[in-house]
């Protein structure tokens, strides 16, 4: 009886999901991802809302068009953003994830624009249409200063 209690034992603990161990922070290559990331919400968010009266920017075509350009690498920015998520809060990694995403959103889409916003959006925009994402990671930078207010460094 013992013997087959062990077995049980040892058999649960292997099929047991493996997640690593929270650090309660993030690499310095985590923090690049998340700025990115923020960055390119950001982006969508004008992208769309500078698109719409009284703006009439022409910004949507140009976001999709960097959108689809760049799926690859905007790909693997989110799932290195999810191991991060799954990583720090492995029961509800998912939750977390929508909860920032919407708190992200939310700032964009409520953030008060003004002509000069989406004429600043349209010539970033086109600057990473133009020149690649190359472009889009240096100005992805100005994000730092957020993300290092909500994540320390490991």
């Amino acid at each position: 009886m013992m013997r087959l209690l062990l077995i049980l034992i040892l058999l649960s603990l292997q099929a047991a999901p493996a997640f690593a161990k929270p650090k309660n922070c993030m690499t310095r290559a985590e923090q690049t991802v998340e700025w990115q990331i923020r960055h390119a919400i950001r982006l969508r968010e004008f992208a769309w809302r500078c698109d719409e009266p009284p703006y009439n920017a022409g910004t949507l075509e140009i976001w999709k068009r960097i959108d689809e350009k760049n799926a690859a690498q905007f790909k693997k920015m989110t799932d290195a953003r999810a191991k991060v998520f799954e990583r720090e809060f492995p029961t509800q990694h998912k939750t977390y994830i929508e909860n920032w995403n919407g708190r992200i959103i939310i700032r964009y889409r409520d953030y008060y624009l003004s002509n000069i916003d989406c004429a600043q959006t349209k010539k970033q925009l086109l600057d990473i249409d133009k020149t690649g994402f190359n472009a889009f990671t240096k100005m992805a930078g100005k994000y730092k200063p957020e993300v290092l207010m909500d994540y320390k460094i490991c």
